[in-house]
């Protein structure tokens, strides 16, 4: 074989192992790619399946001791109910399981409930507690030791929420309904106001306003010197004596004055401490949210009595809409199944639930940390069953009404007179508090958060103005339609 055979068969043996190289090359490149397009496909369906298959679990946390709290948990239920007929007809929408977390009306009680559901079944995202003292005790354990739960609470007022970063309030502030209450003692000419109220930061808070009001506007109403009680204190009428006692005094020293009663369950043994007593009973008395509208607390034959003597007069904030056909409906359904008229305000647990589920299918995720995110960031959320959800920098609500309502000193008979009725208290206009910001007359159903005022300035219509008091006197088609 000659030199230049041997140089040719190099030459050839080279192109050969390129070739081959190049082939190995493409091949490899192909069967990476077919690998790495195997994959993205796979991790995409493996997501869509995720997304339809993953469930929103939500707890619910409401007091066993609290009838209205009780209708509450209700309306969670029927919105987790409609949110599952949604689904039938939407399949691919994300299934929903509630959890109840009931318990005894103390704090440490929504704690202890609070961490069962947190730590046996796994959830993350809860509507409730519903009273701002068992908020505040459940959402700073929660912020040491449980930092991913995230609360949406429907009626929580306290302002001292304002620090938990892990909770939004569907109601207005105690600030708010301080202002509502101090408008109609204003509006009812009371010159002097005596409080008696449990020792608690709610009731503390917001006796403390309204006197600041008082203070501040120096139109002749005086808040006098608390009568309190610790918590606890009060379980029976004979234990309820003192405090009664201590009223009877101080309404000798003002025979003008009337009564601020700021208590819960242990309200029904004020009242019938003071059964009987026309010194205690010649007076007007007035209560705000945790009192307002509340069954239980009427259910001996003293203390109702005592409660249609004075006409027991208190304030809740509803929202708004309280006139909407859907709110009727709904109202209705859930009437029915609790056997007997729901409070008023459980539209804003229904709206709770729907918030929380919303969120996760607009967000595509059940995290609750990234649920929260979205819900502080956003202050155009959807109308919900209680008007429009925007929320102020505090994470309480922006504005809305308060339902005014009294104990009926006796029912109304339906065949001569057309009454709007919740149990045993007549419902009697409804007042209008909002921020400064809002009266702007800009339409459309929010705004964003950088445009919404301070919280702190808040204006309110006349206390039953004619455009607002609507709701003292309907048909039962106006309220049940």
């Amino acid at each position: 074989m000659t030199d230049c055979d041997n140089s040719l068969n190099r030459k050839l043996r080279a192109e050969k192992l390129r070739y081959r190289s190049l082939l190995i090359g493409v091949v490899g490149s192909g069967a990476v790619l077919a690998i790495v397009i195997g994959l993205a496909v796979g991790l995409t369906v493996r997501r869509c399946n995720e997304s339809k298959d993953e469930t929103v679990r939500i707890g619910i946390l409401f007091s066993t001791d609290d009838e209205s709290a009780e209708g509450m948990k209700e309306a969670a239920m029927l919105a987790a109910d409609d949110i599952r007929a949604h689904r039938e007809k939407v399949p691919s929408a994300a299934d929903i399981q509630v959890y109840k977390g009931e318990y005894d009306g103390s704090p440490d009680g929504a704690l202890q409930s609070f961490r069962r559901l947190y730590d046996q079944h796994g959830v993350r995202l809860f509507v409730g507690p519903d009273a701002s003292a068992h908020v505040a005790r459940v959402t700073e354990w929660a912020t040491l030791n449980a930092p991913d739960a995230v609360f949406i609470s429907p009626r929580a007022t306290s302002e001292q929420l304002a620090n938990a970063t892990n909770v939004i309030r569907l109601s207005m502030s105690d600030h708010a309904l301080a202002l509502a209450l101090y408008l109609k003692l204003q509006n009812d000419n009371v010159s002097v106001i005596i409080p008696v109220h449990t020792e608690d930061s709610y009731s503390i808070a917001l006796v403390q306003k309204i006197r600041d009001m008082a203070d501040g506007m120096m139109d002749g109403l005086t808040v006098s010197t608390s009568i309190s009680y610790a918590p606890g204190t009060i379980t029976n009428k004979e234990e309820a004596r003192g405090p009664i006692e201590d009223l009877r005094n101080a309404l000798r020293s003002h025979p003008d004055a009337a009564v601020l009663l700021v208590s819960y369950s242990e309200a029904k043994y004020v009242l019938e401490a003071a059964n009987g007593d026309s010194t205690l009973l010649s007076r007007m008395w007035y209560t705000g949210d945790s009192l307002a509208l509340r069954e239980d607390i009427l259910s001996s034959p003293e203390a109702k009595e005592s409660a249609q003597t004075v006409s027991l007069y208190g304030l809740a904030y509803v929202g708004e809409g309280f006139h909407s056909q859907r709110r009727m409906r709904k109202m209705q359904k859930l009437a029915d199944r609790l056997k007997r008229s729901p409070p008023p305000f459980a539209p804003l647990a229904y709206d709770a639930v729907n918030l929380l589920y919303d969120t996760c299918q607009v967000m595509r995720t059940t995290d609750a940390q990234m649920v929260l995110a979205h819900l502080t960031r956003e202050a155009e959320w959807q109308n919900g069953l209680s008007g429009r959800l925007a929320i102020d920098s505090k994470r309480g609500r922006s504005f809305g009404h308060y339902l005014h309502s009294f104990v009926a000193p006796t029912i109304p008979d339906y065949n001569k007179v057309t009454v709007a009725m919740t149990g045993s208290w007549i419902l009697d206009g409804l007042s209008q508090v909002s921020h400064m910001s809002d009266e702007s007359g800009q339409a459309g159903g929010g705004r964003r958060r950088r445009d919404l005022s301070n919280p702190d300035m808040m204006s309110m219509s006349a206390v039953m103005s004619s455009d607002m008091s609507s709701a003292s006197v309907f048909t039962k088609s106006d309220v049940m339609e």
